[in-house]
C-alpha cells in the first residue's frame, strides 16, 4: 500500500464531498477504520474503505469557464 492509497481527513473531505462530523460518524459506528503513522498525529483513512462506503468515486474539478 502507497501514500496514494491512504488519505488524511482534509483529502477525504474535498475529494468525496464529506464532512468532518459524517466521517467521525462512520468511524464511531465502525464502518471505517482510522490509521495513523508513527509520529504523526493525523488520522488516515484507506481510500477503497472510503469508496466502498460512499459508493462513488472522487468527484472532478469542474472547469474554469473563460
Amino acid at each position: 500500500m502507497n501514500d496514494k492509497d491512504m488519505l488524511t481527513i482534509e483529502e477525504v473531505e474535498s475529494e468525496f464531498s464529506l464532512k468532518r462530523s459524517t466521517l467521525y460518524r462512520y468511524v464511531r459506528l465502525g464502518s471505517i477504520t482510522p490509521y495513523r503513522k508513527a509520529g504523526d498525529r493525523r488520522s488516515y483513512f484507506k481510500r477503497a474503505e472510503i469508496e466502498g462506503l460512499v459508493g462513488f468515486h472522487p468527484r472532478k474539478p469542474k472547469a474554469i469557464k473563460a
